[in-house]
């Protein structure tokens, strides 16, 4: 299982709680824009040892292959642009799961988001035999339906009281893309 990916500007890394400071400051900084699409966090969330157990845990969840998110770090500075996660994975006779993903709010409108999803796609299209990756989105979050709809993602309607954001069950509009094998 590859642990990195790597893009013209990016690489696409699974981290470990090592990591977890440089993880806290692109959240702490991207606050703002990624909580209103988003579920309510645990007060503790915003501190180093949360990160940490967070990095723990999603590392053996990629070991387990149950859940795996990497972070897109740059290449001329070594700093966090995003991330890309794939939940709810189901191996045989489904080979689907969910993904999902976040833009540092300086590096948005750059096609970042273009290259760690492209590339973060693939890999589970040929390295994890996935043939199914769905797609859910606020009505509202017009960037991340285009660049879905961008990336050949098709829309299959809306998910009726899916997701409860910052206290409220929201709607979802519901997206997948299939692999071409």
């Amino acid at each position: 299982m590859k642990t990195t990916y790597e893009t013209e500007r990016l690489y696409l890394k699974i981290l470990t709680p090592d990591d977890a400071g440089a993880v806290l400051d692109f959240l702490s900084s991207n606050r703002e824009v990624f909580e209103p699409y988003e579920p309510s966090k645990p007060s503790a969330y915003y501190t180093l040892s949360y990160q940490e157990k967070m990095l723990q845990a999603e590392y053996q969840g990629f070991l387990q292959l149950q859940y795996m998110r990497y972070y897109g770090i740059k290449k001329e500075d070594g700093s966090i642009v995003g991330t890309v996660s794939f939940s709810s994975i189901l191996p045989q006779p489904f080979s689907s799961c969910a993904v999902g993903y976040k833009v540092d709010a300086k590096n948005q409108r750059q096609g970042y988001a273009t290259e760690m999803l492209t590339c973060a796609q693939n890999a589970m299209f040929t390295d994890f035999g996935i043939r199914r990756i769905e797609a859910y989105v606020l009505p509202q979050n017009i960037p991340s339906i285009s660049l879905l709809e961008s990336l050949g993602y098709k829309n299959k309607g809306i998910s009726a009281k899916h997701l409860l954001v910052n206290g409220h069950i929201r709607h979802l509009n519901h997206y997948s893309l299939s692999s071409s094998s």
